[in-house]
């Protein structure tokens, strides 16, 4: 499991609530979860920068 770290998380969000964190990582359509306690947790897999992206051509569809 690759998370992000309290300190990356903020970094990302500009955000030290939870609240505004959560707010923050939806509206940059982020996956996360939240904790028992509040806080909250983001896969490094989930970043988009991590996402394979979709390249088709007229043969067949590759990965970049």
């Amino acid at each position: 499991m690759n998370l992000l770290k309290p300190s990356e998380l903020i970094e990302l969000t500009g955000m030290k609530r939870p609240s505004g964190q959560a707010k923050a990582l939806r509206h940059m359509l982020i996956d996360h979860r939240s904790r028992p306690d509040g806080t909250l947790v983001v896969f490094k897999e989930d970043l988009p920068v991590n996402k394979p992206q979709f390249k088709s051509t007229e043969d067949e569809i590759t990965f970049s």
